[in-house]
């Protein structure tokens, strides 16, 4: 059973403070991190499933935020709910947040540092990425082999977290450099790296089609499949000027032709 000492909680004014204070009080967590026991155990009474449309998740709490409840939305994946509790559970404890609040799911953001305008949406996301995806722990899952599409659908599963969330934390806590290009239906959603592992540029924005010359254009459209790592030509995804670089990439097809593409580079060969 955890506990935790609201009186000191309530001592942590940022996100980083209030969640190092949580793993300081509960030095033996472990993930899966139990984000609804950790909610409970701060004064959050009930986490409700319901039918919220466009509201990703609320939180309803008292006006001192002693007490409160949790409610996200029914649908989307296991991951996708650990992160909107954790999310509402980053506003109930930031003190400086209302008690009452009604998030956009598009305000809730798994994979990224980016959100709505609202810096009290951003600090919730940061809150739930840092309580969710420990930084030593990630890395150190991370770092344990090569980086491959295998390997972060298993870290995702462990941290009971999305792929994308998790893919995206890994590119940034890896000693090893690999980016990441999310796609739906050959067309380019967005591009993701570590810039001071993975340093050349990846001249595509969102709206670009997947180059003509790449795997990931070619690749099966089935369901849950994933190809083999080869080497590509640099020029394929890198901008001009890198081509004494080694590339590899490896595709992803997820469902309704949602892609991610990794792209991994090895030490030339000469």
């Amino acid at each position: 059973m955890i506990t935790l000492d609201r009186m000191d909680l309530a001592d942590c004014f940022t996100p980083e403070d209030i969640v190092n204070e949580i793993f300081r009080q509960c030095p033996t967590l472990m993930p899966p991190i139990p984000v609804c026991e950790i909610a409970k155990a701060t004064g959050i009474k009930d986490i409700i499933e319901r039918d919220l449309a466009s509201i990703g998740g609320m939180l309803v709490a008292d006006e001192e935020k002693n007490t409160g409840i949790i409610l996200h939305h029914t649908s989307g994946p296991i991951g996708r709910k650990r992160f909107t509790i954790g999310h509402e559970l980053g506003h109930f404890l930031l003190l400086h947040h209302g008690a009452n609040q009604s998030c956009l799911a598009s305000n809730i953001k798994e994979g990224s540092s980016a959100s709505s305008n609202a810096k009290a949406e951003t600090e919730a996301n940061e809150f739930a990425q840092r309580l969710l995806m420990p930084d030593s722990f990630v890395a150190s899952s991370i770092n344990s082999s090569l980086p491959d599409i295998e390997l972060l659908c298993d870290i995702s599963i462990t941290f009971g977290v999305s792929f994308e969330a998790m893919s995206n934390k890994c590119a940034l806590s890896s000693n090893y450099p690999f980016a990441l290009v999310y796609s739906h239906k050959g067309i380019v959603r967005y591009c993701w790296r570590n810039r001071n592992l993975f340093t050349p540029k990846i001249p595509l924005k969102r709206g670009d089609r997947l180059p003509d010359s790449s795997q990931a254009i070619r690749f099966s459209q089935n369901e849950d499949s994933i190809s083999h790592i080869q080497s590509v030509d640099p020029s394929c995804w890198l901008e001009p000027g890198n081509d004494h670089i080694s590339l590899e990439e490896q595709t992803f097809t997820q469902k309704d032709g949602y892609q991610v593409t990794l792209l991994r580079i090895k030490e030339s060969t000469g």
